[in-house]
């Protein structure tokens, strides 16, 4: 998985969750099973190409994302 977190204007910031569709990493289940159990739905998903291997992206809000204790 690879995660990647941009700043946005006035203090926030953009949580980028990507998933390897070819070739997943152990942890990627577990974390879609977090996401899921606690109802933590992106803002907006779909499927990105990084190093010539195919990716599942999932976008959050960093506030929304922080909001979890």
């Amino acid at each position: 998985m690879r995660i990647k977190i941009e700043p946005k204007e006035f203090f926030m910031y953009a949580v980028f969750l990507a998933f390897s569709t070819e070739h997943p990493d152990p942890e990627d289940e577990a974390i879609k099973a977090y996401l899921n159990a606690h109802e933590l739905i992106p803002k907006a998903q779909g499927t990105d190409k990084f190093e010539d291997q195919k990716f599942e992206v999932m976008y959050f809000g960093g506030c929304y994302l922080g909001k979890q204790g």
